[in-house]
């Protein structure tokens, strides 16, 4: 069991939301998973809220690509954020990393053990 996690998941897509929300059920991950589909949302949020991490997805009805990774680490440089996407070059993957994000999961590649992989390493930066 992974130690409790406070997590904003900034996704719009209602499916890949299930899919972390069950993959952390799999992990009997303690975490308190709060879940918004718009970036600016989750920019209010972590105004007034701490979280552990957040897991980001780069194509928002309000935010695209690497503007999203960079409009959340320009007002919250010091937290961790984990890209989700669902391109596969491995560019991307570089890019979001040198603009500040922790770690960068393909979505098609993630499953509990990927998860609970980028939590913990998360965790440790």
């Amino acid at each position: 069991m992974l130690p409790k996690n406070r997590i904003l998941l900034v996704e719009d897509d209602p499916d890949d939301a299930e899919m972390v929300v069950s993959l952390l059920t799999e992990l009997d991950c303690a975490a308190d998973l709060v879940h918004v589909r718009l970036l600016t949302l989750g920019l209010r949020y972590l105004a007034s809220e701490q979280f552990d991490l957040v897991l980001l997805d780069l194509s928002l009805p309000d935010s695209w690509g690497m503007e999203t990774v960079r409009r959340l680490r320009n007002s919250f440089p010091d937290l961790r954020v984990v890209v989700m996407t669902g391109a596969t070059m491995p560019e991307i993957e570089q890019e979001a990393q040198r603009e500040g994000a922790t770690d960068c999961i393909r979505k098609q590649d993630l499953d509990a053990n990927r998860l609970a992989h980028v939590i913990s390493n998360a965790r440790s930066r």
